[in-house]
C-alpha cells in the first residue's frame, strides 16, 4: 500500500512539473533561433553579411559560436558589417543569447558604443540604414557593462529623437560566458497618446539588472508599431582603442517571456517513478 502511495504521488508530481513547463514554455512562442554553428545563414533566412567568423573552439554550446574581433584602430570586425533577420513583427520581444569577451576586452574607451544588437520596427526598411529609423531598439556592452538604448529620429514628435540611453546595473566578467536575456513590451496609445506603460527589462546570468515599466516607444504617429527585423551590427565609430574579442551564441528571439526566464525555457529533468 504505502509503494503505491509513493508512486502516486511521484507520477503527480511529475504531471505538475510537465504541465509547469508547459504553460510557462507557452508564453514563450519562438520566432527563431540561432545556433551560429556554421556558415550557411542564408539558408535559416539571414541576409545582408552572412559570411562571418565562426568560431569552433570557444563556444558556449554545438559546433560554434560568432566571434566578433576587432583589431586596434577598426571600426568593425572584418567579416561582418550587418547580419539580419526578419521575423513576425510582435510588440512584445523576449531575446536570449550568450555573451562571452576577451582578457583584452575594453569596449569604445568612450560613453557610447560599440552597438552590436539592434531590433528595427516594422515601419523601418529592414535593408535600410541604421541610426535612421522609426524605432531602432540596442541591446549592447558598454565598456564591462551594458547599455539598452533607444533611437527615433523619423517619428514626429520623436520620443527620443537621437539616442536614449539606459544603463543596467551590471559588471561583466571576462573570458566567461553570460546569458544575457532582455524583454521589450510596447507602450499603449490612447486617444492617439502615448501612454507610459511599456516594459524594458533586462537579466544576466540569471539575475535582474534593469527593470522599468513605463517606457514609452511608439507614438500617436505609429500606434500599432511592432519590432520585425533583429540586426547584428558591430560598430566602434572612433575605432576600436585595442584588439579585443566578443563571441555570441545560443540565440533565442520570442514573442513574450516566461514568469521566470533562463528556469522556464528548460524542462523539468532528473525525475522517475520510484518503484
Amino acid at each position: 500500500m504505502r509503494t503505491n502511495i509513493l508512486r502516486c504521488v511521484t507520477v503527480i508530481t511529475v504531471l505538475m512539473s510537465i504541465v509547469t513547463f508547459t504553460i510557462g514554455y507557452a508564453k514563450a512562442a519562438t520566432l527563431f533561433s540561432e545556433g551560429f554553428d556554421d556558415n550557411n545563414f542564408a539558408s535559416r533566412g539571414w541576409f545582408d553579411d552572412t559570411n562571418v567568423d565562426i568560431d569552433t573552439v570557444i563556444k558556449y554550446s554545438g559546433a560554434g559560436s560568432l566571434r566578433l574581433t576587432w583589431a586596434s584602430g577598426q571600426t568593425n570586425p572584418p567579416l561582418v558589417m550587418a547580419m539580419r533577420k526578419s521575423f513576425v513583427a510582435a510588440d512584445s520581444l523576449y531575446i536570449s543569447m550568450y555573451w562571452r569577451f576577451s582578457n583584452s576586452w575594453v569596449g569604445s574607451g568612450v560613453s557610447y558604443h560599440p552597438h552590436v544588437v539592434m531590433i528595427l520596427s516594422d515601419r523601418d526598411d529592414p535593408w535600410g540604414p541604421l541610426a535612421s529609423n522609426y524605432l531602432q531598439t540596442y541591446i549592447e556592452p558598454h565598456d564591462r557593462g551594458a547599455y539598452l538604448i533607444l533611437h527615433d529620429n523619423l517619428n514626429s514628435p520623436a520620443v527620443c529623437g537621437s539616442y536614449c540611453f539606459y544603463t543596467p546595473a551590471i559588471t561583466f566578467s571576462l573570458n566567461t560566458w553570460h546569458h544575457v536575456e532582455t524583454y521589450f513590451k510596447m507602450n499603449t496609445v490612447s486617444n492617439g497618446n502615448p501612454v507610459a506603460d511599456g516594459i524594458m527589462r533586462m537579466w544576466v546570468d540569471g539575475v535582474s539588472v534593469y527593470n522599468v515599466t513605463n517606457r514609452i516607444y511608439r507614438n500617436g504617429q505609429n500606434p500599432n508599431l511592432k519590432w520585425r527585423t533583429f540586426v547584428i551590427a558591430p560598430w566602434i565609430g572612433d575605432g576600436s582603442p585595442q584588439a579585443q574579442t566578443m563571441w555570441i551564441d545560443d540565440l533565442t528571439v520570442a514573442n513574450t517571456t516566461p514568469d521566470t526566464p533562463s528556469a522556464a525555457l528548460s524542462p523539468p529533468t532528473g525525475l522517475r517513478v520510484i518503484e
